[in-house]
């Protein structure tokens, strides 16, 4: 059980030190090292590129990343639409 806990704390130090190069690869391909002007199209390319050559758990990591968005997005539009709603 032990060996077990340590496998899935080296996994989780791995899929954070990939997702932070991935970051940094998007980051980069956006912006460019030299701040050049990158297309939307080029950008979502390299994304995906990138997201093509994930493992398991890099994908798992990455859709729960995506759900939070999501949700924070949700939220924030419900509190926006009760901001603009007039009172009764």
């Amino acid at each position: 059980l032990e060996r077990l806990a340590e496998k899935g704390e080296d996994t989780l130090k791995q899929s954070k030190i990939k997702n932070e190069e991935l970051k940094r690869t998007i980051h980069e391909t956006i912006h460019g090292e030299e701040k050049e002007a990158v297309s939307p199209e080029t950008a979502v390319d390299a994304v995906l590129d990138a997201v093509g050559n994930m493992d398991a758990e890099q994908l798992q990591a990455l859709k729960a990343h995506i759900e939070k968005i999501e949700q924070e997005q949700a939220s924030k539009e419900e509190s926006e639409e009760a901001e603009d709603k007039p009172e009764s």
